[in-house]
């Protein structure tokens, strides 16, 4: 396989963004809330300097998460997106399920992506055109494909730790999936749906940003798989709004129309019996 310098140098970003996240995980360090009440640590900062830093080579401008957006960026069709620490609350609780994200985007559409977890030293990585890829320990990189479970009784449903919602259980269940399983990282739960270990992933706040679908976005298509938001709409990036103010839908692209579907007719339900 063949590997672009531009996905190299995100391989290589995340990578040493990863070794230092792990070195701060494993000694003391500071966290505070920032404006949301969201949780930032020194492994964040951190983190984040080391990937601007690394991905200055390239001279595209940069989204992420903990970096004043000034929107220069949307004069710009080529950008980086960047979650420094996707999951800094599994960080602080550690659980070990937290990485870091990395995706390119072109003309609002991501075309490579990178997630690394440092905890268990699994690299995920893609590009357009050319598939997805899991490195783990350093090993051969394999190649990697949606399942192709069609009953949603059958599905492997993953679902969010610390930001879970009742509602997600319940939508899970009002689909007729049995079987879910809670996780951190928005870029780990999109990853494990693109190498066949899950069906599913669905979100319904809007507080999910560009930053924690971009990697997994075209990770997912690469392996086969769909991510919509719950209207069934493609996720557009560079965007002024970076929220996904219609929720998130990760599946192996089997039945995704059909899960949209499903799932808007659970959710206008619910409305319903609220009002």
């Amino acid at each position: 396989m063949t590997v672009s310098d531009t996905l190299s140098l995100a391989i290589n970003a995340a990578r040493a963004a990863g070794t230092e996240i792990l070195k701060i995980y494993n000694s003391n360090y500071d966290a505070w809330e920032k404006e949301g009440n969201a949780p930032v640590t020194d492994a964040d900062i951190a983190s984040e300097k080391i990937i601007l830093d690394t991905l200055r080579a390239s001279a595209y401008s940069v989204l992420s998460e903990e970096t004043d957006d000034d929107l220069a960026r949307l004069s710009e069709k080529t950008i980086w997106v960047v979650d420094p620490l996707d999951g800094t609350q599994d960080f602080l609780n550690k659980t070990g399920e937290f990485s870091v994200l990395i995706g390119l985007v072109q003309n609002e559409h991501p075309t490579l992506g990178v997630i690394y977890q440092p905890t268990a030293d699994k690299l995920y990585f893609g590009e357009k055109g050319k598939g997805s890829y899991v490195q783990t320990n350093g090993g051969d990189p394999k190649r990697i494909h949606v399942s192709d479970t069609k009953k949603l009784a059958s599905f492997q449903a993953v679902m969010s730790g610390f930001h879970s919602n009742p509602l997600h259980l319940a939508l899970a269940t009002g689909l007729g999936i049995a079987h879910t399983t809670r996780m951190g990282s928005a870029g780990l739960k999109a990853a494990t749906v693109a190498e066949g270990q899950h069906d599913i992933y669905f979100h319904t706040s809007h507080h999910t940003c560009e930053w924690d679908t971009c990697a997994g976005d075209i990770l997912l298509a690469e392996a086969g798989g769909t991510m919509t938001d719950l209207l069934g709409q493609p996720l557009l990036y560079n965007q002024t709004d970076v929220n996904r103010r219609h929720g998130i839908l990760a599946s192996n692209g089997v039945i995704h129309e059909q899960l949209v579907e499903k799932i808007q007719d659970y959710l206008l339900r619910e409305h319903s019996s609220n009002t």
